[in-house]
């Protein structure tokens, strides 16, 4: 292929990149939302009911261009939670402990029932175990990603 300027060959790039990068990104989103199905499934809490915010509030950003390609985002949004009320029994009770960003920092060493940072039980940890796994081979997903979308890498 070839390429009469900067401008084309950039754009050429860049509409490669980003199906690559998309593909990498829901390819970690899948790592977490793993290690948060093992996380949720190795305490079974007595004092509270799962509510499952915490499973549901894992989102992946939309890819955003930047200066020299795309930028995407797997993360816990703090706005999904609400732990204003617990429940327990199948009633409702006011919570006057943790809030969301409690619950997300606990759970990402590994804590459950994170009120007043009382942690009810540590397994593991969805933060560690996640890049544990993550780091061990992002690059060569990234660089597959983009050999599957045509752009020779050496």
């Amino acid at each position: 292929m070839t390429f009469s300027s900067t401008k084309e060959l950039t754009s050429y790039l860049l509409s490669k990149m980003q199906p690559a990068i998309s593909t990498v990104e829901e390819e970690i989103y899948q790592v977490i939302d793993k290690i948060l199905a093992q996380w949720y499934g190795e305490y079974d809490p007595v004092l509270y009911e799962r509510t499952r915010q915490l499973f549901h509030s894992l989102v992946k950003s939309e890819l955003v261009p930047t200066t020299n390609g795309y930028q995407a985002e797997v993360y816990f949004d703090a706005s999904k939670l609400d732990y204003s009320f617990k429940y327990l029994h199948g009633q409702k009770y006011p919570n006057h402990g943790a809030n969301g960003e409690d619950v997300i920092q606990a759970a990402m060493h590994g804590g459950h029932g994170a009120a007043g940072w009382n942690i009810a039980a540590t397994t593991t940890p969805i933060w560690d175990k996640s890049m544990e796994i993550i780091h061990a081979k992002i690059y060569d997903r990234i660089k597959q990603a983009l050999i599957s979308e045509g752009i020779s890498i050496k």
